[in-house]
């Protein structure tokens, strides 16, 4: 409104601003929503709860496939705390506010990636959910972390934003120090992404990047995947 008072010029920007309330969860707004759990298939239940007290953590589908379809180690599953909080969302009629999301965020990047204003500028989600653990097994490797797709606990896949790359080397070699042995294999994932990001840019799977070598290149589209 004062922009029209005053006669301001208008400036287009393509920057995407993030709204990250951290009021108390009773007081962020939220748009009604189907229960979650109405749209996980039956099979992929061993129960039908009623209330978050009454199934079994094996009716969250990240969990399911992390634990008992991939057998993930433990720094790859979503902790005890996630879980009750996954439990709960399960049956939340209304939408997920982004500080839970930030919560349950996928467990590769818990202990490397504990800013919440971080985590949405460095990474992108994908609009719909996997619902089925199948589904969820089928986008995670047990044995090649390049090879495996990040996924949230609401069953949503993860992926570092090119744009980024330069910040997260940045912030990762800050940070280095303090991080356990498990994120190393992360750690070093993302330096790798950062150092051919820098010689070659994003590139197609089907396409070729000049500057690297064959070997490099093969990797290259591996980590874009």
């Amino acid at each position: 409104m004062l922009q029209l008072i005053h006669g301001y010029t208008q400036v287009h920007t393509g920057i995407e601003y993030v709204n990250i309330p951290t009021l108390p969860l009773e007081k962020i707004a939220g748009i009604e929503r189907v229960q979650p759990l109405k749209g996980i298939k039956e099979n992929d239940v061993n129960t039908q709860p009623r209330g978050p007290n009454d199934f079994s953590t094996d009716v969250i589908p990240a969990h399911y496939a992390q634990s008992k379809l991939l057998h993930l180690p433990r720094w790859r599953q979503h902790s005890s705390t996630d879980l009750l909080v996954l439990q709960d969302l399960l049956f939340l009629p209304i939408s997920v506010d982004r500080i839970t999301i930030f919560s349950v965020r996928p467990p590769e990047l818990r202990h490397i990636f504990d800013i919440v204003g971080n985590y949405f500028r460095w990474f992108a989600r994908s609009k719909a959910s996997l619902l089925n653990a199948e589904e969820i097994a089928a986008v995670m490797n047990r044995s090649n972390l390049q090879k495996s797709t990040w996924v949230d606990g609401l069953g949503y896949i993860v992926w570092v934003c090119a744009a980024a790359l330069p910040e997260i080397l940045s912030y990762i070699e800050s940070a280095e120090r303090q991080q356990s042995t498990p994120s190393q294999h992360i750690i070093s994932m993302l330096k790798k992404m950062a150092h051919y990001y820098s010689i070659a840019g994003i590139t197609q799977p089907s396409g070729t990047a000049e500057m690297l070598s064959e070997i490099q290149s093969k990797e290259w589209y591996e980590l874009q995947e």
